[in-house]
């Protein structure tokens, strides 16, 4: 049987028989009801996909359905927000190419670094808060996109726009607040000079990060399929962790920056916190927030 329905002027087919998904804008769901008030989808659970679960010839598996309304989505605008994106980097470089290049230098050496930092200083500089803005939206599209893919949806409102503001907002304050943390630990460990370097070392991976981001979010978009997620998290991955590396590097570099501060600001401001937004996904999707 074949289940044919029409949501926002787009066609959804689905082969209910053998619950294959024949086309559709949101390819993880195998069925679909519409009433009065809303349109809503059922879902696999992403542990036991129609793949794995035909493949395997699971007969004696039970399978729990889970339904997701089907909110309005902000996939028009994510291409119009990645190009946003674009505009603001190309603007900047354009107004300040110079400093870009000591920006993309500054990821590669400490000398660098301390050429960027002679003109130019992380807190009194307007490219600081354009590139952050930059690198909170593009991860914030990163985030939504890919739970998307996986056929879940980031329902924390009922509303994808407010949703989408909320994980921005998040993103925001929790890098601010690192930011901040950085300065706090310079002033009450008396190495200020140290912590601006740490910092700028920060926001100059924003930028490279952003870079990075921007293709990798197209083809979310565009072309989304496991091989894109699988290849845009492996790289976004290996950028941290080289971030971590120069962050690092910059803090044995520093004569007045002790080891053990150094240890300090590695483990409080990136490792474990990574290790804690781990583990809350982790628990939040078991939970089913994300489908």
């Amino acid at each position: 049987m074949i289940l044919s329905d029409s949501i926002k002027s787009k066609t959804v087919l689905y082969r209910l028989d053998d619950l294959t998904v024949v086309s559709s804008f949101r390819p993880e769901a195998y069925a679909i009801t519409t009433d009065q008030d809303s349109t809503h989808a059922y879902y696999f659970p992403q542990a036991m996909q129609v793949k794995t679960f035909v493949t395997h010839g699971l007969k004696k598996s039970h399978m729990m359905i889970f339904e997701k309304k089907i909110n309005e989505t902000l996939n028009p605008w994510y291409g119009l927000l990645v190009l946003l994106m674009f505009m603001i980097i190309v603007l900047s470089k354009v107004i300040y190419p110079r400093r870009f290049q000591q920006f993309l230098k500054a990821s590669l050496t400490n000398n660098g670094l301390s050429q960027l930092l002679r003109e130019w200083h992380p807190l009194s500089n307007s490219l600081s808060y354009i590139y952050s803005f930059v690198y909170f939206l593009g991860l914030s599209i990163m985030i939504v996109s890919i739970i998307d893919y996986l056929g879940g949806g980031l329902d924390l409102s009922g509303n994808a726009i407010v949703d989408f503001g909320i994980l921005f907002g998040g993103i925001s304050v929790y890098v601010i607040g690192k930011y901040q943390t950085i300065i706090g630990l310079s002033v009450l460990f008396n190495v200020k000079d140290s912590g601006v370097r740490y910092l700028a070392n920060q926001i100059v991976f924003s930028l490279i990060s952003s870079l990075i981001m921007i293709p990798i979010l197209l083809m979310l978009i565009y072309n989304a399929a496991p091989s894109v997620i699988y290849f845009g998290l492996a790289l976004i991955t290996i950028i941290q962790f080289w971030r971590i590396l120069r962050s690092f590097a910059v803090g044995l570099s520093e004569n007045d920056f002790g080891l053990l501060y150094l240890f300090l600001y590695l483990c409080a401001l990136e490792i474990v916190p990574i290790l804690l937004l781990v583990k809350a996904l982790i628990v939040v999707s078991g939970d089913g927030l994300f489908g």
